[in-house]
């Protein structure tokens, strides 16, 4: 089995999170992708977002039914800073019996820029395969097919990022979790930009007014 894992904070779960991990499946051959909540994320570390406990309850509404998408929660678990390295060794070790090969790791381009900075970026990219996904503030820049792998070595968005890795070409929309919210506090437009288990959930606990 192909497995992705696909990280964040969640918070909340919006459909443009929905259709990448759509793409990763689709146009990249995986079997199952994981959507791994953050329980503090390294790279929102000045950020608070809601408790773990209700994200991971909108995420579960979010893939309710959906075949080929799964919940992990051992970030939320294992609490703390929340580091890939630690939840690619988790996920290796879970699903060892059925794992084919490395598991995929779905990175935004937006983070291309900080990679060299996170922990242990070189065993990242031998424990996993590792994605990079355009997001319509940093698209995955031309120089090799979209879709296939990209050559070992070679430099992406200018920024030293030498890593092998495979461009994803997924559909780019500009959703964000951050606007989101803000449309709920300021009785902006925001019904569209969820699931429907996401809204009902949202206006029925009052989530982020």
């Amino acid at each position: 089995m192909k497995i992705a894992v696909f990280g964040g904070s969640f918070d909340p779960v919006h459909i443009g999170h929905l259709a990448l991990a759509d793409a990763v499946r689709t146009e990249l051959g995986y079997d199952l992708v994981l959507f791994v909540p953050a329980y503090i994320s390294p790279h929102k570390a000045d950020e608070k977002p809601l408790p773990a406990s209700i994200r991971l309850d909108m995420l579960s509404r979010a893939l309710e039914g959906s075949s080929g998408f799964a919940v992990e929660p051992c970030e939320l678990e294992r609490g703390g800073v929340s580091y890939t390295i630690d939840t690619l060794n988790t996920v290796r070790k879970k699903f060892e019996s059925v794992l084919e090969g490395k598991p995929g790791l779905v990175i935004g381009a937006d983070l291309i820029p900080g990679f060299s900075r996170w922990k242990n970026p070189d065993a990242i990219a031998e424990t996993a395969d590792i994605i990079l996904a355009s997001r319509p503030v940093a698209p995955v820049p031309a120089g090799g097919k979209l879709g296939t792998p990209a050559l070992s070595g070679s430099c992406v968005h200018g920024c030293g990022f030498f890593w092998p890795h495979t461009h994803l070409s997924n559909t780019e929309l500009s959703i964000s979790s951050t606007a989101i919210r803000e449309a709920i506090r300021n009785g902006g437009s925001w019904r569209y930009l969820v699931s429907d288990p996401v809204y009902r959930y949202i206006t029925a606990c009052s989530v982020y007014e």
